[in-house]
């Protein structure tokens, strides 16, 4: 076979399915690999109102402030065991808001003294990502992600409660 004929059709094969891709799909980022763990905090006025951390196994931690945030005299971390589906129910819940991570929320429509925080992904392979947040902001397009991540601290909240206490130690002071 002649060696230029075979040379131009091995070029062909490569050259057609490339130019008849989507040019959509090609544009689009990879996506990033699944969270390995997951945190957030939320405070007010400097003051710790919870942490946790949830890893993909599905054991993760709470820590909260008792006997509440302003009267607070110690930090309590809970400990639990959600399972990896509950892993994957916080990564759904956060799914928007992990699409949002490294961006700014919109925050034109503010309202001052609400609580405020980060949440974290962390990947073992792959970039890790933060979004900072402020419960306050009332922009239209903020507001589903800001009760993502409530229902999010709502369900860490309710997998921790009645866990044993793991930990206590002072709050900081401020």
């Amino acid at each position: 076979m002649n060696p230029r004929l075979v040379r131009c059709a091995a070029l062909l094969a490569l050259a057609v399915p490339a130019a008849c891709a989507d040019p959509a799909a090609m544009a689009r980022p990879a996506a990033a690999p699944a969270p390995d763990r997951i945190e957030m905090e939320l405070r007010s006025w400097g003051r710790p109102m919870s942490r946790w951390s949830i890893g993909a196994d599905g054991k993760g931690s709470l820590t909260l402030p008792e006997p509440g945030v302003f009267d607070a005299r110690e930090l309590v971390t809970r400990r639990f065991d959600a399972g990896a589906t509950g892993f994957a129910e916080i990564a759904a819940l956060l799914g928007q808001a992990e699409r949002r991570a490294g961006q700014q929320l919109p925050c034109t429509q503010r309202v001052t003294d609400f609580p405020y925080g980060e949440v974290r992904w962390h990947r073992a392979t792959g970039p890790d990502a933060r979004l900072d947040f402020d419960r306050g902001c009332r922009d239209a397009e903020t507001q589903p992600v800001l009760a993502a991540l409530q229902r999010a601290d709502q369900r860490v909240a309710d997998w921790a409660r009645g866990a044993p206490v793991a930990e206590r130690a002072p709050v900081p002071a401020q």
